[in-house]
């Protein structure tokens, strides 16, 4: 469902433009990741398991501006590399 949702938002483009306190409003606290920047926000969305490994989990991103408006979105899919 979140999966549906987010693409909703991506295909309608209302993220762009949004103030950082806008999108906390929206979403909650974002995920939190070593590499991520100040100026990007990860929201999981989806998550496929291969017993007890996750092996594909998508994320909403949103990148900010230096005023912390919106200025891209996108799903990002993070997938398990292989050897």
């Amino acid at each position: 469902m979140r999966s549906r949702v987010a693409k909703d938002l991506l295909n309608r483009n209302v993220l762009i433009g949004e103030s950082r306190s806008q999108l906390l409003t929206l979403f909650g606290e974002p995920d939190k990741y070593a590499d991520a920047s100040d100026q990007q926000l990860y929201y999981l969305i989806r998550e496929d398991w291969d017993g007890i490994d996750p092996t594909r989990p998508d994320h909403l991103l949103i990148s900010t501006d230096q005023s912390g408006h919106a200025i891209d979105a996108k799903i990002k899919v993070f997938r398990r590399h292989t050897p």
